[in-house]
């Protein structure tokens, strides 16, 4: 399967999941917290993967094992059982989750930024593809 094909059923999971996430809030207020994150979450995904769409799979690559990784932690701190422990700070899961948003969408630009530059300077290093070799 071509990472293209990847990323739009990545596309298609962030629409479900933010449908998912309005219905569980309509349904049943009790998921609020969660709702909000994958809400969030598929928004911010959606538009990452928009523009993953039309870079080179490394890129994509890169950004895929960030993801996998921020995400579930992001979760679990945000949404469990009062994400901070002490009433020094009065907050909520609602705004670690637009913490931990925002802190993802800066680290995935700065990710598919460096990426990208990584990618271009390898390319002008080598001068032929890997498969040929230098006319003698």
């Amino acid at each position: 399967m071509s990472y293209k094909v990847k990323i739009r059923w990545l596309i298609g999971g962030t629409v479900v999941s933010f449908a998912v996430s309005i219905a569980l809030y309509y349904i049943n207020p009790v998921f609020d917290n969660v709702g909000f994150f994958f809400e969030l979450f598929a928004v911010i995904s959606f538009i990452l993967l928009m523009i993953l769409h039309f870079l080179p799979e490394q890129i994509f690559n890169s950004w895929l094992k960030f993801a996998r990784i921020y995400i579930p932690i992001a979760l679990v701190l945000a949404v469990g059982d009062r994400a901070s422990g002490s009433d020094l700070f009065n907050t909520d899961a609602e705004f670690f989750t637009t913490f931990f948003s925002v802190i993802f969408v800066i680290a995935s630009i700065i990710l598919i930024v460096c990426a990208h530059r990584r990618l271009k300077r390898q390319t002008k290093t080598t001068p032929f593809p890997a498969g040929d070799q230098k006319p003698v």
